[in-house]
């Protein structure tokens, strides 16, 4: 992100988000909107697709960033350019480190055990549509979709 201009208007009223990954290879990161969850239910949310993906189709899958996104924007995810990004003051914007996030829930904490068939049973049909259309005839051993 770069730092805003002295006279540039600055876009409030949505929550932005920075989706990116620790291991990811390059500035692989996804800019994004999203209003009427909190940054709490992003996160989970974001999470949820992820575990769901290892359990769906590979314990070894990981999904990139703007797959993330992409689900997310059922919910009302508004992907923005880098452009766009001009627009927004960074400390605006919420950091969502998938690595961070994921670890975090099933390493010393009880979300998976306590939360993971909650989400599954209020997001699970469309995560399974979704992945399984995302993965369709790809190698999955591994891999990123």
């Amino acid at each position: 992100m770069t730092n805003l201009p002295e006279n540039s208007p600055k876009e409030s009223g949505s929550n932005h988000f920075i989706l990116k990954h620790h291991y990811d290879i390059g500035d692989r990161s996804v800019l994004f909107s999203l209003d009427g969850l909190t940054e709490h239910e992003v996160k989970d949310l974001a999470v949820y697709l992820q575990f769901k993906a290892e359990n769906l189709l590979d314990v070894t899958i990981s999904l990139d960033n703007i797959t993330i996104v992409q689900f997310l924007e059922h919910y009302g995810a508004v992907i923005k350019s880098r452009d766009q990004s001009n627009l927004i003051d960074p400390s605006n914007i919420t950091p969502i480190e998938m690595y961070y996030e994921r670890e975090s829930r099933i390493c010393g904490n009880n979300w998976y055990a306590e939360h993971y068939s909650e989400f599954d049973a209020k997001y699970g049909v469309q995560a399974t549509v979704f992945l399984k259309s995302k993965s369709d005839g790809k190698k999955l051993d591994g891999a990123l979709i």
